[in-house]
């Protein structure tokens, strides 16, 4: 595939949204009893009493940046009713220069905040003279466009009113910073392995459909039990079995039958007359077993004893259950030992330490690892 980058290209328009995903989730996290958030109803991000428009741009945050002045214009809209906000916050990326005006709007009153604004506007009007004077035909940007309405003395008050609530939260953290921040912010007690899926989890909960559909209202006592759900899947302490190969099974073809057919747990299960669907069962056990052990239980706190301890007595099940089998089996030895093998693998799953629920097709893709190396453990009683 090309590496080249296409006219249509939304790869930094996808990063801004998937920023202002990841701010509204950090906000998610800060919300107290009843209240609420919303993404896109109002603005990027908006609770009860702060709205938040969110900007993850390189460059620096300049006088007269476009992201400034339109967000602001926004604001004194007269569509936009700023009265329920104590806060407008301008959540950026960018750094604003030393030198820029900007640099003092967080610590100047309102009236001060207006007087900023007329001070970079004037100067902006003056650049755009002396540029006309050299070329006539010079059109007024698009910011400079903004300024004049802006600074419409019928448009004063409201410009005072919404200036005295904006904040400006320049060098935020990028999306990539963010996350990592509310890795270790919002995830703790989260086995350190699964700190980004219960991050996913719940970033997943407020860009559901569901969510979307009315009226995207990320809504405390919802989002508050999603994270309980989340913590106690992923929490250093749970009982959550893990999931990730548990559900859907592999799905097995003939073909991958046919390259399993050396393996000893393969050959063991052939041996006594089964074949297709109870083959290709078998097969997708050992492997979701194989995955959890090797994969999903370095990322819990699962100590060498307890895995040990759990094959251990797997093991004397086994040869319990086998020398009963083998001392009542009849004269049909095939169907003897079919049911032996029906018998174990269909029987509940021994529990696995620390965990609530053990899944029957781990315990048994366990068996078929020890079949696999153990020549006793067998499923034929002759």
């Amino acid at each position: 595939m090309q590496d080249k980058k296409v006219a249509n290209d939304a790869t930094a328009s996808l990063a801004g949204s998937i920023f202002q995903f990841c701010v509204a989730l950090d906000q998610c996290f800060r919300l107290g009893k009843s209240e609420s958030l919303w993404i896109e109803r109002f603005g990027d991000v908006t609770t009860s009493e702060v709205q938040i428009e969110t900007k993850q741009y390189a460059d620096n945050l300049t006088d007269n940046h476009p992201n400034f002045w339109k967000t602001l214009k926004n604001w004194c809209d007269g569509s936009f009713d700023h009265a329920p906000y104590s806060k407008l916050v301008l959540l950026t990326t960018q750094t604003i220069g030393p030198q820029c005006k900007l640099q003092k709007w967080n610590d100047a009153s309102a009236t001060d905040r207006v007087g900023i604004l007329e001070t970079i506007w004037k100067e902006a009007g003056k650049k755009y003279e002396a540029a006309k004077e050299k070329e006539p035909q010079a059109k007024p940007s698009g910011v400079l466009k903004i300024q004049r309405k802006l600074m419409k003395n019928d448009n004063r008050q409201k410009l005072l009113e919404v200036a005295g609530k904006v904040l400006i939260s320049s060098e935020s953290e990028g999306m990539h910073e963010l996350w990592d921040k509310m890795k270790y912010l919002w995830g703790k007690g989260v086995l350190d392995a699964k700190r980004g899926a219960f991050l996913e989890g719940a970033l997943g909960y407020i860009i559901n459909p569901d969510v979307i559909e009315g009226g995207w209202e990320v809504i405390f006592d919802g989002f508050d039990a999603k994270v309980a759900e989340l913590r106690k899947t992923y929490g250093r302490d749970t009982l959550v079995f893990p999931k990730r190969y548990q559900v859907p099974l592999v799905k097995i073809g003939q073909n991958e039958v046919d390259l399993y057919q050396e393996k000893n747990f393969v050959k063991k299960i052939v041996e006594i007359g089964y074949q297709g669907k109870i083959l290709s069962i078998a097969i997708s056990n050992y492997l979701y077993a194989n995955d959890t052990v090797l994969k999903d239980f370095k990322e819990y706190e699962i100590s060498p004893e307890s895995c040990q301890g759990y094959i251990d007595g797997l093991v004397r099940i086994h040869e319990t259950r086998h020398r009963s089998a083998k001392r009542n089996m009849g004269s049909d030895q095939m169907a003897a030992s079919q049911t032996f093998y029906d018998a174990i693998t269909g029987a509940d799953a021994q529990p696995f330490p620390g965990f609530d629920v053990t899944p029957i097709d781990f315990r048994n893709g366990v068996y078929h690892m020890l079949a696999d190396e153990k020549d006793e453990v067998v499923w034929r009683l002759w």
